[in-house]
């Protein structure tokens, strides 16, 4: 995403601070964060909320299908992200019947692409556009 001039600055420790009480030990908090295959709806939920109560920034939630995973919370918290009026794309790894349940619940919702680096030239595209319209 850098070669798109798109940065992913390092997350400030208050906000590290508030992920390492909602989500497994092991999870990386480095930018951007991974929870590992082993993620909850409910921890991508609190990482959504910590990013985009944060900053005023695009967010990428990248998602395959971790076993156990509750898709309908899991559509419920990327809708609620979308929701708060910040961008936020999915993208959709896996064929799976419950991602494709997951991607028909976000259709139309949020966008979704099917590869990160579309994704990041959607989201480039839309601060380019806000850019130019200021």
């Amino acid at each position: 995403m850098t070669s798109l001039g798109l940065e992913t600055p390092p997350l400030p420790e208050d906000v590290k601070k508030r992920l390492r009480e909602a989500v497994p030990s092991f999870a990386s908090l480095e930018n951007p964060v991974d929870l590992t295959g082993s993620a909850t709806a409910e921890q991508i939920e609190a990482v959504l909320d910590a990013a985009l109560g944060r900053y005023d920034m695009a967010v990428v939630v990248a998602f395959a299908h971790p076993p156990g995973i509750d898709v309908d919370k899991l559509a419920d918290a990327i809708i609620k992200a979308a929701a708060s009026g910040k961008p936020v794309a999915a993208i959709s790894v896996g064929g799976s019947p419950a991602i494709k349940g997951l991607e028909a619940r976000l259709r139309g919702r949020v966008p979704l692409y099917n590869s990160p680096w579309r994704a990041a030239r959607a989201l480039w595209a839309l601060l380019h556009y806000k850019y130019l319209r200021q």
